[in-house]
């Protein structure tokens, strides 16, 4: 059997509320799960051939309860973005089963981190300016946890400006860099846990 495929947090709950919505407005239908599969499938299908994927569930549903308008609607060009990127991989989640990506951890110092404005998604992180001023990020090898590292240099020709960042490839290609770089600077909750203290704080990405 292949190993089930990564969702993120949003994806899960919104499903997981779609199934409440049918159980309660359609006691009628026998299993409320495959409804709700069968209509996510479909959005996800028609998602880009005139149609968004939100727009086309939240028509499919006749009384969306207000739960599943807010998750839809919060930062929803980031669930369109991410669905356009990941349609197949969706549908084939949906159908076979999936497991939920569990957030990784960047551990950054509390004044790098005002001074820069780091801005946090729901879903990746965002720089959104002069990244060569960030002077601390805490690695995972304790042994390194004071030592400045200059970030790879593919950074600065990535050009990470603020309309750059908002972009959801540009980020993935960020997060992508940050996670390659020795010793790892990407980490679990609870490892990134465990540096914290009182000019250190954590910001959650995917």
């Amino acid at each position: 059997m292949s190993e089930l495929i990564e969702v993120p947090k949003w994806f899960d709950a919104i499903h997981r509320e779609v199934i409440k919505v049918i159980e309660n407005e359609f006691s009628y239908i026998h299993k409320p799960e495959d409804k709700a599969n069968e209509l996510l499938i479909k959005s996800i299908s028609n998602h880009g051939f005139g149609y968004l994927w939100t727009d086309d569930l939240l028509g499919e549903i006749m009384y969306p309860s207000m739960a599943l308008i807010n998750m839809i609607q919060h930062k929803e060009d980031e669930k369109i973005e991410y669905v356009s990127h990941n349609r197949i991989d969706l549908i084939r989640a949906i159908v076979n089963g999936y497991k939920v990506k569990e957030d990784s951890y960047l551990v950054v110092s509390i004044s790098d981190y005002e001074s820069t404005r780091w801005s946090v998604e729901e879903t990746a992180l965002i720089y959104s300016s002069n990244i060569s001023k960030v002077r601390h990020l805490y690695y995972e090898d304790d042994n390194q946890l004071e030592s400045y590292k200059e970030l790879d240099s593919e950074i600065y020709i990535l050009g990470f400006d603020f309309e750059l960042g908002k972009k959801w490839e540009a980020k993935q290609d960020f997060i992508k860099i940050l996670n390659e770089l020795e010793p790892k600077l990407i980490i679990t909750k609870e490892k990134a846990e465990g540096l914290i203290n009182s000019y250190r704080m954590m910001i959650p990405i995917n």
